[in-house]
């Protein structure tokens, strides 16, 4: 039941353009024509993670290296998208739609994919893949989940599917999996508001990472273009393992008042879920991912962000104490 069998990267990336103190990249990932820049395109990136890394693009040097193309499904949301970022090139880019995929994709260098929130996103990722490969796009960073290669829960194989049609596809590639998000918390922020925080993890510890800490070690691989990363997968955890009543006394500690953590059934929880809005296969995921963290099966803290950045992730209290306003 172990959620990843997490490995060090050791050596291999030092002296490779990642500056392992300051976690700054050096002139060596800067195109050498500015005038010629590679087109990345980034798939699902109106989501929230996506938002994130568009968040800091500039301040990564993104827009350095590359000229940025970006996709959504939604013909509403172009013009307001458009102004909110406007150094990207906005187009539709429907992954149902055949048609519209490969003119999104035409004359792309590099496809980031960020799957959605939708049940059959493993194969929407995977056609994704396909349309890069028959457009001529040269590498893919595959947005993904810790664990995916064991298959063991329904995240886990949605994603995995669209990692091995990665892999086999003859393309470049790098996955980034990632495990529970510390902005998951806003989910729980009526509760908490009551005093209470109710997820299902028993004592079971795990690392919450912060979205913007991914999108950093996303932008270290994306600005990497002398093949020393290639074709390997990047896990991103927080820096340290917490239980959820680590976190409750956190949040108790950040509000000034109690936040008791309760545990609740899985009756109980997945209700919960379905009464805030989540779809069915949504919620019975987010349970068997819930019982992985109760039973220990995510307990590791992967080296890989400290690998790739030179620093130390955000730790769950350092990030609350900057969003507590929304729980008060």
């Amino acid at each position: 039941r172990d959620l990843v069998r997490s490995r060090g990267l050791g050596d291999v990336y030092k002296r490779q353009g990642i500056n392992a103190e300051y976690g700054t990249l050096n002139s060596k990932t800067t195109h050498p024509n500015p005038m010629a820049k590679p087109v990345l395109f980034l798939s699902g990136a109106s989501g929230h993670f996506g938002g994130s890394f568009l968040g800091q693009a500039e301040a990564l040097g993104i827009y350095d290296v590359y000229d940025v193309r970006a996709g959504t499904s939604s013909p509403a949301k172009i013009d307001d998208l458009k102004k909110k970022y406007p150094k990207i090139e906005w187009v539709l880019a429907n992954l149902e739609d055949d048609a519209q995929v490969d003119a999104a994709f035409s004359g792309v260098d590099t496809l980031f994919v960020i799957p959605g929130g939708v049940e059959n996103r493993g194969e929407l990722a995977t056609k994704a893949v396909r349309h890069a490969k028959k457009q001529g796009v040269r590498r893919v960073l595959l947005f993904s989940v810790a664990g995916a290669e064991y298959k063991s829960i329904l995240f886990a194989r949605q994603f995995r599917l669209a990692e091995e049609e990665l892999e086999g596809s003859g393309l470049v590639w790098n996955h980034l999996r990632t495990i529970w998000f510390q902005e998951n918390v806003f989910g729980w922020a009526a509760p908490i508001k009551q005093g209470l925080f109710p997820i299902a993890t028993g004592e079971g510890k795990y690392a919450p990472m912060n979205l913007a800490d991914a999108a950093q070690a996303a932008a270290v691989i994306l600005l990497r273009r002398d093949g020393s990363l290639d074709n390997r997968a990047f896990v991103i955890s927080g820096p340290e393992l917490l239980s959820s009543a680590d976190q409750a006394a956190i949040i108790s500690k950040a509000l000034g008042r109690e936040v008791k953590f309760v545990s609740p059934s899985p009756e109980d929880q997945k209700a919960a879920l379905l009464g805030a809005g989540w779809p069915e296969w949504q919620a019975t995921g987010a349970l068997e991912l819930l019982d992985l963290f109760k039973n220990n099966g995510a307990a590791f803290v992967s080296p890989d962000f400290k690998t790739l950045t030179g620093k130390e992730g955000t730790k769950f209290a350092d990030w609350f104490e900057t969003v507590k306003g929304a729980f008060q």
